[in-house]
């Protein structure tokens, strides 16, 4: 694994916790370096494979359900920069673990096979990003009802304004539901 960055060794970190069960940590991490075995035999760096497929695999936006009125609203939104990368591990983590029980195959393969389905831009993870972006846009018109929901104090949401990744100052002084779709698709989501 060679010298590494800050970053991503906290990637591998995330990894690891969040495929550990029951506290076997040296399971898991063994589990995870097999992982990265595989792909060093076939092709390039492990490290920026798996980067660039979680990169892939990230949302922009996200569906929150809040209730106005009586009535609950799928109301999109925009998602931290912290809350990205999650989301893309946790997708790609359950998206190998189906592929494990559907094959009947060692969980390295399956992960393996999944980080290179997110690198090329497709697999089971990248088609929950896209189904998440299609609910966000099919509920744009609910945007407006994003400040009724539980998000927290006004800091928090500053915040989190400020760690979302690839999109420019503008976006963030849109306030009607439509503005912010617009916006997501000149991004280039």
């Amino acid at each position: 694994m060679g010298s590494l960055d800050g970053e991503q060794k906290q990637l591998i970190k995330k990894l690891v916790n969040f495929r550990m069960k029951e506290g076997k940590r040296t399971r898991v991490r063994a589990i995870v370096y097999q992982t990265f075995h595989r792909p060093a035999r076939t092709e390039r760096d492990v490290i920026k494979l798996m980067v660039d497929a979680i990169e892939n695999i990230k949302p922009i936006c996200e569906v929150e359900k809040v209730g106005v009125a009586g009535t609950i609203y799928d109301v999109p939104g925009i998602v931290a920069r912290d809350r990205q990368q999650t989301l893309a591990i946790r997708w790609i983590l359950e998206a190998a673990f189906k592929r494990r029980i559907s094959y009947r195959i060692s969980l390295e393969k399956c992960s393996f096979a999944e980080i290179l389905d997110a690198y090329r831009k497709r697999g089971i993870a990248r088609k929950k990003r896209e189904n998440l972006h299609g609910l966000a846009s099919t509920n744009r018109s609910f945007a407006h009802f994003r400040w009724w929901s539980n998000e927290g104090d006004q800091s928090k949401k500053e915040a989190m304004n400020e760690e979302v990744v690839g999109l420019s100052p503008s976006f963030f002084r849109l306030t009607r539901g439509a503005d912010l779709i617009n916006a997501l698709q000149r991004e280039g989501s």
